[in-house]
């Protein structure tokens, strides 16, 4: 009957080898209870450094449509830029940490 279906190509009989991995072969690596709170301390730092900068590239952009000086709009366009870099190296950051803390 198996021949007749073609299970017999599809599912190879080998009782001797389990079907699920043995410990060994997909065994995922498990953090240091240590290491994962510092991780997790650090996720919440840049938690909360996350939310300041985006503040502060909010305040940039409200100062930059008022203009008062062209000094004032290159010192709030600077600022701007540095802010959305910070924001983004500290959002890879945060997301990297996350993808770690997940396994």
């Amino acid at each position: 009957l198996e021949q007749q279906l073609g299970l017999a190509q599809a599912l190879p009989s080998t009782p001797d080898k389990p079907l699920a991995p043995s410990n060994g072969e997909n065994k995922s690596k498990r953090l240091n209870p240590i290491k994962r709170k510092q991780m997790e301390d650090r996720a919440q730092k840049l938690e909360k450094e996350i939310s300041r900068l985006e503040a502060a590239v909010a305040q940039c952009e409200s100062s930059l449509e008022q203009f008062t000086s062209a000094e004032a709009s290159a010192r709030f366009t600077q600022e701007l830029e540095d802010n959305r870099k910070q924001l983004e190296q500290c959002i890879g950051e945060w997301e990297d940490l996350g993808r770690q803390l997940e396994t």
